[in-house]
C-alpha cells in the first residue's frame, strides 16, 4: 500500500492506494484486490468549507464451492472421501494407468470389468475433487465504489447551512462453470452459469442549524430534510451442451 498526505492551512488531502494478492489454502483458490482513497478538505472562504471523501475497491476471485451437497463441495469432500481411494487409475499390477497422451488417467470410482483390484468404488461416484476442482470455476468479481461531498455555509453569524450528498454503487458479478468431461455437469455436458448483481444507493442530507451563546446560557436548534433512493438489479443466465472442455463463457 502507499500513501500521500498534506496540503495548506486551508485545504488539506489524503491519497492512498493499495494492492493484495492471496491464495487460498484450497486448490486454485486466489483473490486479488486493488483499491484506491481521496480525502478533501479545503476552506474557500471564512464562511465556506467543502470536502470530499471516495473510495474504491475491485476484487477478483476464484472461490471453489464449499457449501452445499454436491460433490463439488471441496470441504464436504475431503471430510467424506477416504483416502484409501486413488486419485489416478492404477492397473492390477498397481501401474498406473496413462492416457494416448502419456498421463496418468484421473479415478472416477466408476464400475470397469476390466480390472480385478481398484475396480470400483462405493462412495461420492463418480467423482474425483482434483479433476473437478482444476477445471472447473468459480469466479467472483466485485467493484465497491463510495463518494461522499458536502458542503458548509456560515451566514447571519449564528446560522450555519451543511448539504451532504452520498453516492454508492456495488456489483457483483458471478461466474461458475463446470466442465463437460466429468463431475456434476457431465450428464448435461457442461454447465455454466452467469450472474450480476448491482446495488446503487444514493443520500442527500440538508440542514440548517443556529448555535447562540450568551453568559452561561446556550440555545441550539436544527432543522433537516433527507433524500434517498436504492435500486437494485439483478440478471442470471446459464447454459448447457459444450462441445469440450474450457470454454468458460454462455456464447
Amino acid at each position: 500500500s502507499l500513501s500521500v498526505s498534506g496540503g495548506s492551512e486551508k485545504t488539506k488531502y489524503y491519497i492512498s492506494g493499495g494492492y493484495l494478492k492471496q491464495d487460498g489454502y484450497l486448490i486454485t483458490s486466489n483473490y486479488n484486490r486493488y483499491n484506491g482513497r481521496l480525502n478533501l478538505t479545503s476552506e474557500l472562504r471564512d464562511w465556506v468549507e467543502v470536502g470530499l471523501k471516495s473510495s474504491i475497491a475491485i476484487s477478483k476471485q476464484n472461490y471453489p464451492t464449499q457449501d452445499g451437497t454436491a460433490y463439488a463441495n471441496v470441504v464436504q469432500y475431503i471430510r467424506s472421501m477416504s483416502s484409501l481411494y486413488p486419485v489416478y487409475q492404477h492397473g492390477d499390477d498397481g501401474q498406473l494407468i496413462l492416457d494416448d497422451k502419456g498421463q496418468p488417467i484421473y479415478d472416477f470410482g466408476k464400475p470397469d470389468p476390466t480390472r480385478r483390484f481398484n475396480d470400483s468404488r462405493n462412495t461420492l461416484q463418480p467423482s474425483n475433487l482434483l479433476a473437478t476442482t482444476n477445471l472447473d470455476e468459480v469466479k467472483r468479481d466485485r467493484q465497491l465504489t463510495n463518494i461522499n461531498a458536502y458542503a458548509q455555509i456560515k451566514f447571519l453569524k449564528d446560522f450555519r447551512f451543511k448539504t451532504t450528498f452520498g453516492w454508492d454503487r456495488n456489483v457483483l458479478s458471478s461466474l461458475d462453470y463446470q466442465n463437460p468431461d466429468f463431475g456434476d455437469a457431465e450428464g448435461v455436458l457442461g454447465r455454466v452459469t452467469e450472474a450480476e448483481d448491482e446495488t446503487t444507493y444514493w443520500t442527500w442530507n440538508n440542514m440548517v442549524s443556529y448555535d447562540k451563546t450568551f453568559g452561561d446560557h446556550q440555545i441550539n436548534a436544527m432543522a433537516s430534510t433527507e433524500a434517498y433512493k436504492y435500486n437494485f438489479s439483478t440478471f442470471t443466465a446459464a447454459k448447457t451442451g459444450y462441445p469440450f472442455s474450457g470454454l468458460p463463457v454462455l456464447a
